[in-house]
């Protein structure tokens, strides 16, 4: 069982210290929603973070450009934010349960360069969310900037088969959400 007080402290605990009330005034500012959304945007990231993708590779010849990219698990928490916000907007009507880090490509320093979440579509269709640092990564194309975009796919190599837009930009070492 937990601690006690001894019955000399018991007077020293009201309301602002006692089990179950937020001391802290900015977390007792929080809405119920925005604390249970924070709550299951980590639980998500934590489970995507500690998978082992269906496809790793080094791309050997990849010149980063972005001179502090993101770690891996601040693309993760960004997409899994997307896919959340989309869900609560009714934008789209994913499977989160389906939700996995399909593609992890890192340079030979470790760097990750690019990075693919897969989530089935409630229509049968699957959606692909993208990162790619800013560079050259081998014969892939070369981004032009550190960004995470969305589209759709089709087919067993979830390449992306249709655009479907932005996700968030990565600007002096902050996300800058695009959607």
């Amino acid at each position: 069982m937990g601690s006690q007080l001894p019955p000399e402290d018991a007077a020293q605990v009201g309301p602002e210290n006692s089990v179950g009330h937020v001391a802290d005034p900015v977390a007792a500012d929080a809405k119920v929603d925005d604390v249970q959304n924070a709550v299951k945007l980590g639980v998500y990231v934590d489970k995507l973070d500690s998978q082992t993708p269906a496809v790793e590779r080094v791309c050997e010849d990849s010149v980063v450009r972005e001179k502090l990219p993101p770690l891996k698990r601040d693309i993760i928490e960004r997409a899994v934010k997307y896919v959340l916000d989309a869900l609560d907007a009714g934008r789209e009507k994913f499977d989160l349960g389906s939700m996995k880090v399909h593609q992890v490509v890192q340079n030979s320093e470790g760097t990750v360069v690019i990075l693919d979440v897969r989530i089935a579509n409630a229509d049968g269709g699957n959606t692909v969310i993208t990162y790619a640092v800013e560079g050259r990564h081998g014969k892939l194309d070369a981004a032009k900037s550190t960004t995470i975009e969305w589209g759709w796919t089709s087919g067993e190599d979830f390449s992306m088969t249709e655009a479907g837009g932005g996700v968030a930009d990565y600007k002096d070492g902050k996300w800058v959400e695009t959607y």
